[in-house]
């Protein structure tokens, strides 16, 4: 799913591409291919998308879930306005030829409610099982830089179940 690099040898109508305006050998892009293992040998595809496709971007964290399911967090855009750090949250289903992204709408007020925008940030998956054996997932979204590049310290673990953040207290600086 798009990411930053040089030039694209070869471009796709339905993708969008951006150069960096401080390196104009590098672009964001919103390209996004899968491999098809199940072939011999893999074979790269193009998939149909729907939903609302992310922007051309970079940096951010992308991870799949059981049940033909993802979750995309973070990372940094670019338009004609310039660069930007978001703290975008996608929710993916996909088939073996079909990607259907949508973006999760925040509340009005975030303050304390949600992560602000970052790039170069780590994440992982949570499972957990509660008394009813039922499985949820959590994503762990840990440090990264925000727009000015300044580091982030701060830890969030979002419930893809309700789609709500917690902010978790690590009890010192990283």
């Amino acid at each position: 799913v798009g990411g930053y690099g040089s030039i694209p040898v070869t471009t796709h109508s339905h993708s969008q591409y951006a150069p960096d305006p401080d390196n104009p050998n590098r672009w964001y892009t919103n390209e996004i291919h899968l491999m098809c293992v199940s072939s011999s040998p893999g074979q790269w595809i193009v998939p149909v998308i729907t939903g609302t496709r992310p922007p051309p971007c970079g940096f951010f964290t992308l991870h799949t879930l059981p049940g033909n399911r993802g979750v995309m967090f973070g990372g940094s855009t670019i338009d004609e306005t310039g660069e930007d750090v978001v703290d975008d949250v996608f929710l993916l289903t996909y088939s073996q030829d079909t990607i259907d992204f949508q973006k999760v709408v925040k509340p009005g007020d975030t303050r304390g409610k949600w992560p602000k925008g970052r790039q170069c940030h780590a994440s992982s998956i949570i499972k957990t099982i509660s008394s009813n054996k039922q499985d949820t997932f959590h994503l762990l979204v840990l440090g990264g830089r925000d727009e000015n590049m300044k580091l982030l310290t701060d830890c969030w673990i979002l419930n893809l179940s309700s789609v709500k953040w917690f902010q978790m207290s690590l009890g010192r600086s990283l």
